[in-house]
């Protein structure tokens, strides 16, 4: 009786073993072919305009456009660094070919002064080219004293700022 128990078992584990050699499980990421399109450097064209106390001006901008990867296929990350201006980075969500410019800070300087103000915007994107358009109204400052006062410089300021870039082959 023993020998045939132990055949038995020789024969559940010999059985389970060639199951589990058999059961190859193969898990494949693919990316989103779109969203490899368009993660890369793209270079910059485009204006800026302010309108500052009702008087508006505008001026020529270039730089670069870095383009990464978003967690889902809906959404991308953009890095701008025009020439003579800060860096600013924001999500990009996207619905076909265009998409919704996400919350980031913007910021104007005036004379002395820089004033904030939170940044909203759309763009259009085709092969090889992105187009946006962001807005703000970077309008105020505000300081709070060691007291806790709090003290606020105000000036009507509206920014817009129109990009074209292009990818960089």
């Amino acid at each position: 009786m023993t020998i045939s128990r132990n055949f038995c078992l020789a024969l559940v584990l010999a059985l389970l073993g060639w199951l589990l050699i058999g059961c190859n499980t193969e898990i494949i990421v693919q990316k989103d072919p779109t969203q490899a399109a368009t993660v890369g450097d793209y270079k910059i064209t485009g204006t800026v305009s302010y309108t500052i106390n009702g008087i508006m001006s505008s001026s020529a901008i270039s730089g670069t456009l870095t383009v990464f990867a978003g967690e889902s296929p809906e959404a991308c990350y953009f890095l701008e660094k025009l020439t003579g201006f800060n860096q600013l980075g924001y999500l990009a969500t996207f619905a076909g070919q265009n998409f919704i410019v996400g919350t980031a800070q913007e910021s104007t300087k005036y004379q002395s002064t820089t004033y904030y103000g939170m940044q909203n915007g759309n763009g259009k994107m085709s092969p090889n080219r992105i187009e946006v358009d962001r807005y703000a109204n970077t309008n105020s400052v505000g300081l709070t004293s060691p007291a806790g006062e709090h003290i606020g410089f105000y000036m009507a300021i509206r920014k817009h700022v129109h990009i074209v870039a292009t990818k960089q082959l």
